[in-house]
C-alpha cells in the first residue's frame, strides 16, 4: 500500500498498525470522552476517523482538545501520508481532496499557533 491511512504505519518504529502511537491516541480519545468502536478492526489513528474526531471537537468548541489532536496526534505524520497519497493517486478528485485537507489542517495550525514536530517516517527506507 503506497499511502497507508494510519498514523502508526509511519511513526511507530516497527511501522505497524495498532502500535504505541495508536495506544497513546486511544488514551487521548478516552480523555475526550470518545470511544471509536466498529465491527471493522480499524485502528483509531486512521486519517478519516481522526478528521471526524477533529470536526467533532471543533463543532463542540473544544479547541484545546482539537489543538492537542493536531499538534500531537495528526500533524506529526500527516505530511508523510499526504506526500505519498499525492504521488500515488492518479484520480484528480482525490488529489484535490488531499490538497484541500492539507490546506485546511495547515490553516488551523496557523490560526492557533500550533508548531508541529514532524516525526520520522519509519516507512522511508532512506533513513
Amino acid at each position: 500500500m503506497p499511502a497507508p491511512p494510519w498514523g502508526s504505519a509511519y511513526i511507530d518504529k516497527e511501522a505497524v498498525l495498532f502500535g504505541e502511537s495508536t495506544i497513546v491516541y486511544r488514551h487521548f480519545l478516552q480523555q475526550c470522552g470518545f470511544v471509536l468502536d466498529s465491527d471493522m478492526r480499524e485502528p483509531e489513528d486512521q486519517i478519516g476517523l481522526m478528521l471526524m474526531v477533529l470536526g467533532m471537537l471543533l463543532e463542540a468548541e473544544r479547541n484545546d482538545r482539537a489543538m492537542i489532536l493536531l499538534a500531537e496526534h495528526l500533524m506529526p505524520w500527516f505530511d508523510h501520508f499526504h506526500q505519498r497519497f499525492h504521488a500515488a493517486t492518479t484520480v484528480n478528485a482525490y488529489r484535490m481532496l488531499s490538497e484541500t485537507t492539507a490546506a485546511l489542517l495547515q490553516a488551523l495550525c496557523a490560526r492557533d499557533g500550533i508548531v508541529v514536530a514532524l516525526k520520522r517516517d519509519y516507512r522511508d527506507v532512506e533513513y
